[in-house]
């Protein structure tokens, strides 16, 4: 009897024993061989910011995927050894393939490529190791084809307002627009058949509010970058209605920096950083940036366009703008320099009504990118142009008469003349 006893003691051990290990095994199983995507696990909801979708922080169960995965990483890629060198050259040939914007370059990028990837391994490293590079640069760029930047290859955004078509757009109209009527995009809240046709079919109704609120003006950006994204082109810069661009000197301007970098181009209004308070830290921490204002115009090279994507894409723009409640212009200078670590390019050629127009030399003025007004009557901040083409009574801005020293051959100039 006591033999029995010790026996079924003995098997109960046993059978436990089995049972532990076959759960164990087979837990083990199940999370190998599950997805790498969040499970249903418990866990706050997160933003997934590379499916732009609502996601979940990872549990346990996930850790424990991406430790393996990782560690599986760790050894294909040979951190501390030179193997990586070579790896990095793939993977950066595939990722700057997203700039090649025409058909010569992209012919001249793949045999780039295939050149070198053919190299031997050792010649490779020591290419890569001797040759010191900015951070932002691409390693293609060392190809000298590299055409320059056209005017095609820039968009160009305005905002504006339905109450502003006639008192501010009939004179950019007229003058720089019709030079870049293909590249210029006008942002506006209102349907307006008169001047959906003056725009050339660029009249771009935003839906967004008619007033002058930062969540009107966040909203209109939002609009304007989604639709650069769309028009593959090389650079992003944004101007005002109260705005004359000198396209000539815009794209010699541009041609002195790489839209494969991350170039980040305007004019200050301030002669300190702003401060702002990030509302998505635990703690609303303040943080300090430049910002270049949108009274001047700025510029985005297509290589930080697409970095803002996670921020400013599908209208992400207006909640990055609720982040720190501030306009559009700030909200582009906080994504920049605090979120992507791109600073401000100062450019002195950017100028808005902040500054003091009148007092630019008149041999300055055509060598300037932008240029705006004041049109208050008792505060008028405007270029000074005492001989031009139109009296102060028939061109208050004194934009037109800047045309036409700059473009004394343009219709509207040669009319004046006669």
């Amino acid at each position: 009897m006591r033999m029995s006893v010790k026996k079924a003691v003995q098997l109960s051990v046993i059978i436990t024993a089995l049972y532990i290990t076959t759960v164990h095994f087979f837990s083990k199983q199940t999370i190998l061989s599950s997805d790498a995507r969040p499970g249903l696990d418990r866990g706050e909801r997160s933003w997934d910011k590379t499916k732009e979708t609502p996601g979940r922080s990872t549990g346990r169960k996930d850790r424990v995927i991406q430790s393996i995965m990782q560690l599986e990483r760790n050894k294909s890629i040979g951190y501390g050894n030179q193997e990586r060198v070579g790896l990095n050259i793939e993977r950066n040939f595939i990722s700057d393939s997203a700039f090649i914007d025409n058909k010569k370059d992209r012919i001249d990028f793949q045999r780039n490529k295939e050149l070198s990837l053919q190299q031997p391994k050792d010649e490779v490293k020591t290419e890569v190791r001797n040759t010191v590079l900015p951070v932002n640069l691409t390693l293609f760029e060392s190809n000298t084809n590299f055409r320059n930047t056209q005017l095609s290859d820039i968009f160009i955004g305005m905002k504006t307002t339905e109450r502003y078509h006639r008192e501010r757009l009939d004179i950019l109209l007229q003058t720089w627009v019709k030079q870049a009527k293909e590249e210029t995009f006008i942002f506006t809240d209102e349907e307006d058949d008169e001047y959906e046709l003056k725009a050339y079919g660029h009249l771009i109704v935003s839906n967004c509010s008619a007033r002058h609120s930062r969540q009107a003006l966040c909203c209109k950006m939002a609009a304007m970058y989604d639709m650069y994204l769309e028009s593959n082109k090389r650079w992003f810069c944004h101007v005002d209605d109260d705005n004359y661009l000198n396209v000539v000197q815009l794209v010699k301007l541009l041609n002195k920096y790489k839209h494969t970098d991350d170039i980040y181009l305007g004019r200050t209004s301030l002669n300190h950083p702003i401060e702002a308070t990030d509302r998505n830290t635990p703690d609303m921490k303040k943080v300090k940036f430049w910002f270049a204002t949108g009274g001047a115009g700025f510029c985005l090279s297509k290589a930080l366009a697409l970095k803002m994507k996670t921020y400013a894409g599908g209208g992400t723009f207006k909640s990055v703008c609720n982040r720190i409640r501030l306009p559009d212009d700030v909200t582009v200078g906080f994504i920049s320099e605090v979120l992507l670590d791109t600073q401000l390019t100062q450019v002195m050629l950017f100028n808005s009504h902040l500054q003091s127009l009148w007092n630019i030399p008149r041999d300055q003025l055509t060598k300037q990118v932008t240029l705006s007004y004041g049109d208050r009557v008792k505060h008028k901040n405007i270029i000074k142009i005492l001989d031009g083409h139109f009296s102060n009574e028939e061109d208050p801005t004194r934009l037109l008469s800047l045309h036409c020293m700059i473009f004394p051959d343009e219709d509207i100039c040669k009319r004046k003349r006669l």
